[in-house]
C-alpha cells in the first residue's frame, strides 16, 4: 500500500495541481507560471504526451496527468527535456 503521506509523486501532483489552479485564477507567481509555460511547451511537442482515461492527457512515461505535471516545482521530466 502507498503511503500518501510520504508519496514523492502524491506531493508533486498536489504541487502541480494547486499551482495550475492559481495560475488559472490569476495568482501564481511570475517565476513559476513563466517555467511552466516553457515545460508545457515542451510537452505539447513530445510523443510521450497521450490521452488518458479521464480529460486529462498525460505523460507515457511517469504517468503523470498534463498540464499539472508541468507545474509541480520538483517534478523533473523523464526523458530529461525540462
Amino acid at each position: 500500500m502507498i503511503d500518501i503521506l510520504n508519496c514523492e509523486k502524491c506531493k508533486e501532483a498536489k504541487d502541480g495541481w494547486k499551482a495550475a489552479s492559481l495560475h488559472m485564477m490569476g495568482m501564481l507567481d511570475h517565476k513559476t507560471a513563466t517555467i511552466a509555460n516553457e515545460r508545457r511547451k515542451i510537452c505539447d511537442s513530445c510523443d510521450q504526451l497521450v490521452q488518458s482515461k479521464i480529460q486529462f492527457l498525460k505523460c507515457n512515461q511517469c504517468g503523470c496527468f498534463y498540464p499539472m505535471l508541468a507545474y509541480s516545482k520538483t517534478k523533473k521530466c523523464p526523458l530529461g527535456k525540462w
